[in-house]
Formats: C-alpha cells, sequence, structure tokens
C-alpha cells in the first residue's frame, strides 16, 4: 500500500470576490469549531480528509483507501535508547551513555 502525504486544505482559487468570502467564512468557522481539514495527497484521489481536533486522525482517505502519511504534520521519527529512554536524532546510530555500546531504536511520537 503507498503512503501519501496530506496537504493543508488552502483557500479557494477564484476571482469571484463573493465565493472568496464564502470560502474564508468556511475556513473559519471549520477552526472555531475545531475541524482540521486536508485534501488526500493522492493525485487520483484529491478527496478532503476531515476530523475534530481533539479526535482521531484517519490513517486512510475514505474515498480511495490509501493510507495517509501524517509524519510531519503530526507524527515525528526520534530514536530513543532502550536502556536509559535518551532521545536522538534520527542520525544517530548508538547511546553515548553505555559501554559496551547500545543501539537506539526508532520510534514515532505524537505532536499536538
Amino acid at each position: 500500500m503507498t503512503k501519501y502525504k496530506p496537504k493543508k486544505k488552502s483557500s479557494l482559487d477564484t476571482d469571484n470576490p463573493i465565493l472568496k468570502r464564502l470560502d474564508v467564512f468556511n475556513f473559519a468557522s471549520d477552526a472555531y469549531f475545531g475541524k482540521q481539514v486536508y485534501i488526500c495527497g493522492n493525485p487520483a484521489c484529491q478527496g478532503l480528509i476531515m476530523f475534530h481536533k481533539k479526535g482521531k486522525r484517519p490513517v486512510v482517505c475514505k474515498q480511495c483507501g490509501e493510507e495517509i502519511d501524517w509524519e510531519g504534520e503530526f507524527v515525528r521519527r526520534i530514536k530513543v535508547c532502550p536502556v536509559c529512554n535518551e532521545e536522538y536524532e534520527m542520525a544517530d546510530s548508538f547511546c553515548y551513555f553505555h559501554t559496551p555500546k547500545v543501539e537506539l531504536k526508532e520510534r514515532e511520537i505524537e505532536m499536538r
């Protein structure tokens, strides 16, 4: 299964001032009520992905069924020492507090 990065819903691209105002109002009301609005990153789909800010994020697009890659938006990858739980960047391989060497384990952490 392919993972696609979602795109933040951008404002409507139109010259019609009435449609622009309606779109701005719609975007503001979504934010006020806690809705997160994205567009599926699958070029063949482009469906809307909507969920409540405090609810669960969808794992797949409900229109095309492809997996949504939230890394960078809501998920960050780090490496952690399994012995002392010290956190490291992804480029690091070993904890510098232990002898003999202890290999770091990759972990995803939620960003909210």
